[in-house]
């Protein structure tokens, strides 16, 4: 499928996008550090109980989703045991392995095919104003399209295509750095966005504020961008004036956030405009839960007038008939020939060959 002129295509990236590019990035059903866990939560015996709950159905491993969504949800139980303190240490416990584990793997590295890949991707990304919705924590795909293009003052003057943090994801959001100094910048108004729907590791809170964060909360700190503090200044100085924690939205299956957070109004509201702007839609890695009610409900709102010859499907082999089931309950008029199980890698390799063709 390419990207040429004339259309006004935006990629939904899935966790199959990330695992293609990183396959050691963590699954669903994964080792999240249990024992640890159980062992920091020895003596709570609300979480203690939950853990060894998880322990039994998951032979030693963490569903997160299960276990966020028990964290974050309750019951209306859980007054009576007077738990709600403890479940909120441990959803914060269980975030910060989420992060660790994401971290973990995005230091192993990727490989060279995949890395040549994902600049090539990226770069098309930027040139041709291609907008990207993801579900994705990683700042992976974040790096490649600072990378793909870091223009001078003079260029984006010029209007030159690139993208940046303080403005590609949809809001304004500065470097950690200006926690500890004052700076006169702006928001960057970049040539495509990165709208992701359940935050990032990167977006981190100052300290102080408390829910529902304020988007002037949020900034963004990662050790692929320079950063222009001075040299006395410490990097644990900075970190002093952050919460511990990024700001993730669990992969919960009931998501209160998404009504409440004042940032994610702003990134979903982009992501709905996105999308009813759009002419055609690539779903890469993505497997369409219908538990997860809002997104279902964003794409079928946002998407509804789009011809659906115009949408395409990217995944592996394995359960072919379940994602065409899923996707076919939103867009019923897709064709068996509009899904692809070749896998990202293979689909990146066409769409960035058929651009430059």
């Amino acid at each position: 499928m390419s990207n040429t002129k004339g259309k006004r295509t935006v990629l939904v990236l899935g966790a199959g996008f990330t695992k293609a590019f990183c396959p050691s990035a963590p699954l669903l059903t994964d080792d999240y550090g249990l024992p640890d866990l159980l062992d920091q939560f020895r003596t709570f015996p609300g979480a203690k109980q939950l853990l060894e709950s998880e322990d039994k159905m998951s032979n030693g491993l963490i569903h997160i989703e299960r276990l966020m969504t028990r964290l974050d949800s309750g019951m209306p139980y859980d007054f009576e045991h007077h738990v709600n303190e403890e479940f909120h240490l441990l959803l914060e416990a269980l975030k910060k392995k989420l992060k660790d584990k994401i971290d973990e793997a995005l230091k192993r590295g990727i490989g060279l095919r995949e890395r040549k890949l994902l600049e090539q991707l990226a770069q098309v990304c930027v040139r041709n104003h291609v907008n990207c919705i993801t579900f994705n924590y990683d700042d992976l795909f974040d790096k490649f399209l600072f990378q793909a293009g870091q223009p001078t003052i003079t260029d984006k003057e010029k209007d030159e295509p690139y993208w940046h943090p303080d403005g590609g994801y949809g809001f304004f959001s500065p470097p950690a750095e200006d926690c500890v100094r004052h700076s006169r910048r702006f928001m960057d108004i970049t040539s495509m966005l990165l709208l992701k729907l359940h935050g990032s590791i990167n977006w981190r809170v100052r300290q102080g504020y408390r829910r529902p964060f304020p988007v002037d909360a949020i900034v963004h700190l990662e050790d692929w961008l320079q950063h222009n503090i001075r040299p006395s200044i410490p990097m644990a100085a900075i970190k002093r004036h952050l919460d511990p924690t990024p700001f993730l939205v669990p992969p919960v299956l009931i998501k209160t956030d998404l009504r409440d957070q004042p940032i994610l109004q702003v990134v979903w509201s982009q992501a709905y405009r996105v999308l009813t702007n759009s002419t055609h839609a690539v779903f890469v890695g993505y497997s369409f839960p219908q538990t997860d009610i809002a997104t279902v409900t964003l794409f079928n709102e946002a998407l509804q007038y789009l011809d659906q010859s115009h949408i395409r499907v990217v995944n592996i082999v394995g359960k072919e008939q379940d994602i065409k089931k899923a996707y076919r309950l939103v867009f019923p008029k897709l064709a068996d020939d509009q899904f692809d199980f070749r896998g990202a890698l293979e689909w990146v390799e066409e769409f960035v060959t058929d651009d430059t063709s």
